[in-house]
């Protein structure tokens, strides 16, 4: 039998959503992007919600899936603080091992008060 040899000298993986900061946030005028690393676990294995606990809101991301082949499981488990009261919806998709979370926010209000010199 063939014993595989890894070649350190060739090896290069760049990746810019390492695993011990599995997140990057892109913000932009009305809505933000959340790409999250979720390397190993499938689109279906995944939940995303929205969490309440000691009166603060959190975007929570939880997920596990067992690799049979390796005979281990991985998993994701990640909270973002969120001001829920200023989004008007959430959508996410998985691509290419990456969640990609797009938080669309709501319109500021715009008072019209009007102001005279008396």
């Amino acid at each position: 039998m063939f014993e595989l040899f890894f070649d350190r000298n060739f090896y290069n993986f760049n990746r810019s959503i390492k695993d011990m900061n599995p997140y990057q946030i892109k913000d932009f005028d009305n809505y933000s992007i959340l790409v999250h690393n979720v390397i190993g676990i499938k689109e279906e294995d995944l939940d995303i919600s929205i969490v309440h606990e000691r009166n603060v809101s959190y975007l929570e991301i939880k997920g596990e899936t067992k690799n049979n082949v390796l005979g281990s499981t991985y998993s994701v488990n990640s909270r973002f603080a969120i001001d829920k009261d200023n989004i008007k919806s959430i959508n996410y998709k998985v691509e290419d091992g990456l969640l990609y979370i797009t938080i669309n926010y709501k319109e500021p209000c715009k008072e019209d008060i009007k102001i005279t010199r008396i």
